[in-house]
């Protein structure tokens, strides 16, 4: 489904800061936190955030645009499961419920 917001009304849709700054002159406070909501999440938050600062703990972390660390592969691979590729036909064709055939929404692939 396809849904274009200038073509299904006249007017252009507002950006967020049009909407907020309009929802303020309003009253409308449906779009802003309570002072009491911030201040909870903090008071929440905070020790998480002051022990990860003080004890670093050891996260598989990867470069952005990759397919992510190798404790990602280790952990799934526990199971006997393995990541599928990009999805094509040799990839499709590497797996034994299609290795036969080709479902025919991928045949063009």
């Amino acid at each position: 489904m396809r849904f274009d917001y200038g073509q299904a009304f006249s007017a252009s849709r507002g950006t967020g800061y049009e909407v907020l700054i309009y929802n303020c002159m309003n009253g409308d406070a449906t779009l802003f936190s309570r002072t009491d909501l911030v201040e909870t999440a903090w008071r929440i938050a905070q020790p998480m955030l002051d022990v990860w600062q003080s004890e670093p703990a050891e996260f598989p972390n990867y470069p952005a645009g990759t397919w992510g660390p190798k404790a990602s592969f280790d952990l799934i691979e526990r199971d006997g499961r393995k990541w599928v590729g990009v999805l094509n036909r040799e990839t499709l064709q590497k797996i034994p419920l299609f290795a036969e055939r080709i479902p025919f929404c991928l045949g063009r692939l």
